[in-house]
């Protein structure tokens, strides 16, 4: 298999981290298939790096990442200096903000962490070091405004349910919005990438249809905030300022990633794709497994572009990106033992 390195690539991965926080300290166990919080977090780190050097993706946008021990400066599941890429993670739900005892309960027991010890899930974006950002909304003119460092300014939007309960129903979900300035034969092209992972409910799929349509309902509504609230709201500013300012830019490029906690054929993904979003990655590769280390059976990860089709016309899907990847004499990458969810890759939409 070659190297993919050419063109724009957008990869979107649910790590499962918080499972880190149930791992014991230490391992005393000799099952290999017991990994304790160092050898998880290496293993993590190692598939991670792995997934870097071998696709060289421009973004990565990640699910489920934990932060622990020490606050205001915690430690950071995604452990790795990378060369080439900043890292930004962004928290969600915390045992500050979100102290719900149903929650951080469990971990702290089977953990065995302190009870002061501080906890927290959220979401992380890798980008490469060369790649030009600024605010969401900036005034064109200001040429400090656009920086290539580690200092990126994203939006975080509340996606929530309301009051959080301690249980997975109502935990605390966000829309993390990053905007990226590439550079096209023809001129600028502004991209923005908004970090996902809608809500699932307990018990959703298992074969009680009042729960499933409770979840759609919530995840419907958690679209509504995205389409209308984020990106069309934001597309009516742009136009304004553009015109305020006479600058012209290309279409602005909508990347929408992560978790969607939805299948395919499901209600939300037709409420994004009515609404001028492309779906990047096929239904022939599921995403999810049941467990760690299991094949992947079904498809709730997701990337979409829009909203002008005329200017992601040329997409080509990157069909051998599969739950592992593999040349012909050995497994290359194989993420299955650290989530049971598994990374996705698309490659240019322009």
């Amino acid at each position: 298999m070659s190297d993919k390195s050419s063109g724009l690539k957008v990869m979107s991965w649910n790590v499962g981290g918080a499972k880190f926080l149930k791992l014991p300290k230490s391992s005393s166990s000799n099952d290999e298939h017991i990994l304790d919080r160092h050898e998880f977090r290496r293993a993590l780190n190692d598939r991670l790096e792995d997934l870097l050097t071998f696709y060289r993706p421009d973004f990565v946008i990640l699910q489920e990442i934990v932060q622990y021990e020490c606050n205001p400066n915690p430690f950071n599941l995604i452990t790795r200096e990378l060369d080439d890429y900043y890292y930004l993670p962004t928290i969600a739900i915390d045992t500050i903000n979100q102290n719900h005892p149903a929650k951080w309960r469990p971990y702290r027991k089977k953990g065995k962490w302190s009870d002061e010890a501080y906890l927290a899930q959220g979401y992380g974006l890798l980008w490469k070091k060369n790649i030009k950002h600024c605010p969401i909304f900036w005034d064109f003119k200001d040429t400090t405004q656009l920086r290539s460092d580690y200092h990126l300014q994203v939006e975080i939007v509340h996606i929530d349910t309301g009051l959080y309960s301690g249980d997975r129903d109502t935990e605390p979900r966000l829309a993390v919005v990053a905007h990226f300035v590439v550079e096209a034969v023809d001129g600028p092209l502004d991209i923005f990438l908004i970090n996902l992972h809608l809500t699932t409910l307990k018990g959703e799929r298992e074969g009680v249809p009042t729960i499933n349509n409770e979840g759609k309902n919530i995840r419907e509504k958690q679209l509504d905030i995205i389409i209308d609230g984020i990106v069309a709201r934001y597309n009516k500013w742009w136009n304004a300022k553009t015109r305020e300012v006479n600058i012209k830019r290309h279409p602005l490029i909508w990347f929408l990633g992560g978790d969607f906690n939805c299948l395919p054929e499901s209600s939300e993904i037709k409420k994004i794709t009515d609404n001028d979003f492309i779906r990047l990655f096929s239904d022939n590769h599921p995403t999810k497994a049941s467990g760690l280390g299991g094949k992947a059976s079904i498809t709730l990860d997701y990337i979409f572009a829009g909203l002008d089709k005329h200017s992601i016309n040329d997409l080509l899907i990157m069909d051998d990106f599969k739950y592992k990847i593999t040349d012909t004499s050995k497994t290359i990458i194989d993420c299955s033992m650290v989530s049971d969810h598994y990374p996705i890759l698309v490659p240019r939409p322009y």
